[in-house]
């Protein structure tokens, strides 16, 4: 049964990163040093949790776990370790510069990951636990009563992403999965040579998490958004076996209708499971509620405008005026503290996935929250949209409840 649920979820990994077909691109031999393998990936990965299955049988194997406590030490540790990790890549910690606790970075980097390691397997059992019993409770359990499928999670840092679109248009038009320990110069590099060899927008951006079987899911964002990732990525995985998700890469309004409708309920449940383990909440409104700086910038308004006003180049056919643009933006960006390595068409065509991101122009947030109005609870919400087929169909059945809502109010 387990070996089913493994291959049906990683041709689904194949489906997403792969459209296209079987096709070798230019593109594709051009990153192909940087190549991240999924077979390699589930070969290494699938024994570590039998192994440690195993050794919970052997009695003098124990682990003393606290969940709430060793939860919240085991995602500081990470979000540590992903510090220190940064700043020797940047050759600091190389040079023996010494922390508050009196030790060199490198050899509280060694002191940290031996304890992530030991962790790891128990805080992984613990999440998909949380997440399932969730998950139970909102009945999206299949007709033989179980979860479908399973709730599996590798926390570790996930592959990184080629995107690629056209120059004259924002369109994701590819997406490679790369190494995640590509460095910056690298990125760079490889950005330059596509655009320049085959005219066209790349971008290497890292991600939070992938729907491979187990999910990988990065720690370093704390417990709250690990536990939303894990979400996002089972539903990805849970609509696969539904019209919705087999029809991912249909087109772009579908692809970004699963996408947005998986981050709009991992937010909400995400946010459910976190109050439930630590007992508190944390704002769980929307990620356009920034503060605004003294000076009055507001990056969800500044970073939409630029979106539409790249369009307006773009359809002018100001290709070059538009990446000006865009590199003016993205210095103001960086001024204001947000640290955008590149903005450019593919940055666009990856965030504009999501349609409650302010790089998005898409309307589709606000029809999967009207949509989300009508719906009893998360498991209604989710197992109804399953079942549309595209965009188009939901976008009908958006039309038709409107116009049943706006005849009942000339009725009353």
């Amino acid at each position: 049964m387990r070996k089913l649920i493994i291959y049906a979820c990683v041709m689904f990994m194949l489906l997403i990163v792969g459209q296209g077909g079987f096709s070798f691109s230019q593109t594709e031999s051009m990153s192909n040093n940087y190549r991240w393998s999924l077979l390699k990936w589930e070969v290494a990965n699938l024994p570590d949790k039998w192994v440690y299955k195993v050794k919970q049988l052997v009695p003098w194997y124990n682990i003393t776990f606290s969940d709430k406590d060793d939860l919240q030490r085991f995602f500081d540790v990470s979000t540590e370790i992903s510090r220190v990790k940064a700043l020797n890549v940047g050759g600091i910690a190389d040079r023996g510069i010494v922390s508050a606790t009196g030790m060199a970075d490198t050899e509280r980097l060694d002191e940290m990951i031996s304890l992530q390691t030991r962790l790891k397997p128990r805080i992984e059992e613990s999440l998909e636990t949380h997440v399932s019993e969730a998950l139970e409770k909102e009945g999206l359990e299949s007709n033989l009563g179980i979860l479908w499928p399973p709730v599996d999670v590798a926390l570790e840092r996930p592959p990184s992403l080629l995107v690629i679109s056209p120059r004259n248009i924002i369109r994701r038009q590819q997406s490679l999965l790369l190494r995640p320990n590509i460095i910056i110069s690298q990125r760079d590099k490889l950005e330059k040579r596509i655009t320049s060899e085959e005219n066209l927008s790349a971008l290497v951006i890292d991600i939070g998490g992938i729907a491979t079987y187990p999910s990988i899911v990065a720690p370093t964002h704390g417990l709250r958004e690990s536990l939303v990732i894990i979400v996002h990525e089972w539903l990805h995985q849970y609509w696969f076996f539904k019209p919705l998700g087999r029809n991912y890469w249909l087109d772009d309004n579908t692809t970004i209708l699963n996408e947005s409708a998986a981050d709009m309920i991992a937010d909400e449940m995400g946010g459910h499971i976190f109050r439930n383990i630590v007992g508190l909440d944390v704002d769980v409104s929307d990620h356009e509620s920034d503060i605004t700086d003294q000076s009055g910038f507001v990056f969800p308004d500044e970073m939409r405008a630029t979106r539409l006003e790249v369009e307006q180049l773009l359809k002018q056919g100001r290709v070059q005026d538009a990446e000006l643009y865009m590199e003016q933006r993205r210095r103001l960006f960086v001024d204001q503290g947000y640290q955008i390595r590149k903005l450019n068409q593919a940055y666009f065509a990856f965030h504009g996935t999501y349609a409650g991101t302010p790089a998005s122009i898409s309307p589709i947030k606000e029809e999967l929250q009207f949509f989300r109005s009508s719906t009893y609870d998360i498991g209604d919400f989710v197992r109804q949209l399953a079942q549309f087929s595209n965009y188009a169909e939901f976008k009908e059945h958006i039309v038709m409840m409107s116009n049943y809502e706006n005849a009942e109010e000339v009725g009353d």
